[in-house]
């Protein structure tokens, strides 16, 4: 009896989990994490044996260390190891693609916006100063409050612009981003521009007659440079002030790249936490090294860097595909290859944008938040934003507020 019961258990096929399991867990582990995150930067202060280890480093460094090993170590110990095998499955490659496609959607929406605000056209109850604008872009579009939801329109849209043969797949390295409003619009106004005009924008403009929103003046702008100014000077000054007075010698703690996280886990965390770290560094930041090719240059890495590409990624790329993928002929091979390879790209992708767009949907009708990564370092810098233009203010004998 006790043998069928085992193979009616072996034979059972195993359950798989769906999407909405997986939001769920999303949604879990972020509270989960805003839980964690003050207990152990509480735990880290209180530990005896880290308070005397951290004490030959500067101080300042030390407290912005324990926010960030904080912060880490939540990930880590709530890390869903099969979320991460679920989500490299070759299906849900391409829907992964197709999500990052509905974020330019909303970028583009975004930067019309600014646009608008920064004319004074409309008022924002979360923006405050023009970085907001970047915060929202870089980290957290998807979340955006005052965007409205993208629409099967604009998704059609968006499919019809990667196929229009001018489908730019990303944006330049140190282009500035989605919201580089000094960038995108002088590459719009002037044929001298340092960054190119984003093809989905062009693209947007010419069907939705959204162009006009390029000629709107910036009003905003400049009057933050002149409280920024003001701050910087008085930065300055009090730096100068303060060069004979004496300094904390000690070094930081906290440097890149980063040496004191493995260190401090491997010397004074737990067992289980340290295992914990352990999956999560094998499932997030595993990378191969080739180790042969440390001191040695590589002529074919040269040549791949010299046409824009490189072409073992791409033959990588072209082995994993289970369809047979056509190549034109090309005198060069590579540049025939990439062609191939763009083409899949673009047609996969656009293939997987329904399926994207009715899981975007299913978070905006459940409200649950897209989650979103390095939040606390970019609210830091935003802070940092905030409180120097407020500061320029009272330097000019203003209000401490944004009412300007």
């Amino acid at each position: 009896m006790a043998e069928e019961e085992n193979k009616n258990e072996q034979n059972t096929p195993p359950v798989l989990k769906t999407l909405g399991d997986y939001l769920t867990r999303d949604k879990e582990r972020a509270a989960l994490k805003l839980i964690l995150i003050p207990q152990y930067i509480s735990e880290l202060e209180a530990d005896a044996r880290l308070r005397d280890y951290f004490k030959d480093y500067n101080p300042a460094s030390v407290t912005a260390f324990i926010k960030h090993y904080a912060t880490l170590k939540a990930e880590w110990m709530t890390d869903d190891t099969q979320y991460a095998e679920w989500n490299e499955s070759y299906a849900l490659h391409w829907e992964t693609e197709a999500m990052q496609r509905l974020q330019e959607i909303q970028q583009k929406k975004l930067f019309d916006i600014q646009c608008q605000w920064r004319a004074e056209k409309m008022e924002l109850p979360d923006v405050f100063i023009t970085s907001d604008f970047n915060s929202w872009g870089y980290v957290n579009i998807l979340n955006c409050p005052f965007l409205p939801p993208i629409t099967e329109e604009e998704v059609d849209l968006y499919i019809l612009y990667m196929r229009s043969g001018n489908f730019e797949d990303e944006q330049e390295l140190f282009s500035g981003g989605w919201q580089d409003y000094e960038g995108i619009k002088e590459a719009y106004q002037t044929e001298n521009e340092n960054r190119n005009f984003p093809e989905w924008y062009d693209f947007y403009n010419g069907r939705k007659g959204a162009g006009v929103y390029m000629l709107l003046p910036d009003l905003r702008g400049p009057k933050e440079e002149e409280y920024i100014q003001l701050a910087r000077e008085e930065h300055h000054r009090n730096i100068k002030a303060s060069m004979d007075a004496k300094q904390d010698k000690r070094p930081s703690i906290f440097g890149f790249p980063d040496t004191q996280t493995p260190f401090i886990v491997s010397t004074f965390e737990d067992k289980q936490s340290q295992a914990f770290y352990k999956l999560y560094k094998e499932n997030r930041f595993a990378i191969e090294n080739d180790e042969d090719d440390d001191d040695d240059e590589d002529d074919d890495d040269m040549s791949d860097d010299f046409i824009g590409f490189n072409i073992e990624s791409i033959m990588h790329d072209l082995e994993r595909a289970p369809e047979t993928i056509s190549v034109k002929a090309n005198p060069d091979f590579r540049e025939a290859l990439k062609e191939a390879w763009d083409k899949y790209y673009i047609e996969k992708t656009a293939e997987a944008m329904p399926l994207a767009y009715e899981h975007y949907m299913l978070r905006i009708q459940t409200g649950l938040a897209f989650e979103v990564s390095n939040m606390e370092s970019w609210k830091s810098v935003l802070d940092l934003h905030r409180n120097t233009i407020l500061r320029g203010r009272e330097l000019k004998g203003e209000p401490r507020n944004f009412d300007f």
